[in-house]
Order: structure tokens, then C-alpha cells, then sequence
């Protein structure tokens, strides 16, 4: 059959599984980081999130409530649909992947 011919037309080609990457980003979309944010957020950090485009944010916090980790969430946001080029530090490897 023709179908069987043309898959047997490229046996001296090894056949490659697509390799996952790790830390791949390149499917990330603006509609993934809005969905993810919605349901993940807390309503202060979605109040954060609300007012991105301001010059300046002062905010009056107490510590501990996740507003580190979630302007790293925007500086990832950021780096992935500009392409703007981001720094991220982390205590460890581990924390770092």
C-alpha cells in the first residue's frame, strides 16, 4: 500500500522522540499567565497584578505574604511575552529550576 511504502521510505532515518526541555517556555501564552493568575492568586496579589501599568506601587505589607514570590511571577510574566531580558536569584539549585 501507499502508506505503508512512504513509512517505509524513511527506515534510514533513526525516528527521534522530541526531547522534553526542561525550563521550556516557548508554548506559554498571555491567556496560560491570566488563567494560571486567576486561579492561583490571592486577592491582594490580584490587586498588584490589576495595577502593573503604574509608575509606582507603594505598597505597606507585612512579611511573609508572598509578595516576593509573586513579583517574581511578574518578572517571569514579563520576560516571557516581551522577551525582555529578566534576573532571577535564588538561595539554591534546586530553587533556581
Amino acid at each position: 500500500s501507499g502508506q505503508a511504502d512512504a513509512r517505509d521510505s524513511n527506515d534510514d532515518e533513526p525516528r527521534r522522540k522530541r526531547k522534553y526541555k526542561k525550563n521550556d517556555i516557548s508554548s506559554l501564552t498571555q491567556e496560560d499567565f491570566d488563567t494560571w493568575a486567576e486561579e492561583h492568586l490571592f486577592e491582594y496579589q490580584k490587586h498588584l497584578r490589576r495595577n502593573i501599568g503604574q509608575l509606582v506601587r507603594n505598597i505597606l505589607k507585612s512579611r511573609q505574604i508572598g509578595a516576593t514570590w509573586y513579583f517574581a511571577f511578574e518578572a517571569f510574566e514579563n520576560a516571557v511575552m516581551t522577551g525582555d531580558p529578566q534576573i532571577f536569584l535564588s538561595a539554591s539549585k534546586v530553587q533556581a529550576e
